[in-house]
């Protein structure tokens, strides 16, 4: 079959490009579908005049787009989790310079909230490594048999100790064990019980339920709270790095932290 002039292609962009090119020789753009999850492309557009021919040269550049995407969201993202806890860092440390030293009771306070602060800094970084060994493939699983019992109630402890207007209720067996990597383990219940207790209780509603159940051979663990919950339309989305849900009515915009799920 013979195909003539534009008729395979449904391109504007690319049409144009081609013409372009024709005028000035040599063309290069970058073109994007314009429907959701069509590719992107660099092209180079190169017309050769003795054969009077246009040679297209196609680059896929989606993944590279997305990924330069994610980092632009992540250092956002990043530089908003860094600020609370730095500026808290910095006025304590003021305070605590400017006198509060010689009043016990406020250099205590003063101090308990450094350390706190210093702390979810640890975390925020632990967190970036952690991923940065994901995403390169260089972290390995050690499976093996674990009473995840303990591990539950020290990061409900930990947390309690954070948040203690919140009751978190566990069901869970005194010798629960399963096959897990214990550190990956601990990350994910931590992730799961902290963004429970972030989206998921209010003043009227501070309860957060953590229970287990065996499914088959493998073991269900739920996190259960009494918030408004993830629209059906958006829980499939809740696992991309930084995807916002954007709650209704009061709530605020939050960021859902699963990516280590």
């Amino acid at each position: 079959m013979e195909v003539k002039g534009f008729e395979v292609i449904k391109s504007v962009d690319l049409i144009n490009l081609i013409k372009q090119a024709k005028e000035s020789t040599n063309q290069v753009e970058e073109i994007s579908g314009t429907h959701a999850g069509d590719k992107n492309f660099l092209v180079s557009a190169t017309y050769d005049e003795e054969n009077q021919e246009t040679q297209i040269v196609m680059m896929d550049t989606t993944r590279s787009n997305r990924l330069e995407n994610v980092r632009r969201v992540f250092i956002t993202n990043l530089s908003h989790e860094l600020r609370t806890p730095v500026s808290v860092i910095r006025a304590n440390s003021e305070s605590l310079i400017d006198g509060a030293l010689e009043d016990e009771e406020a250099a205590k306070k003063f101090s308990t909230a450094i350390l706190r602060n210093s702390e979810k800094l640890t975390r925020l970084l632990s967190d970036i490594l952690n991923l940065s060994t994901l995403e390169s493939g260089e972290y390995t699983l050690d499976i093996r048999s674990t009473n995840v019992t303990p591990i539950i109630s020290n990061v409900v402890s930990n947390l309690k100790e954070a948040n203690p207007t919140i009751d978190i209720q566990v069901t869970i067996n005194e010798d629960l064990r399963v096959m897990c990597d214990i550190q990956a383990f601990e990350q994910v219940m931590t992730n799961l019980i902290e963004n429970g207790i972030k989206y998921g209780t209010t003043d009227n509603s501070n309860i957060l339920s953590i229970s287990a159940k065996p499914v088959g051979q493998k073991m269900r663990f739920e996190i259960e709270d009494k918030g408004q919950g993830i629209p059906p339309a958006e829980r499939k989305r809740v696992f991309e790095r930084f995807y916002r849900v954007r709650k209704r009515k009061f709530l605020k915009t939050v960021e859902l932290d699963l990516v280590y799920l």
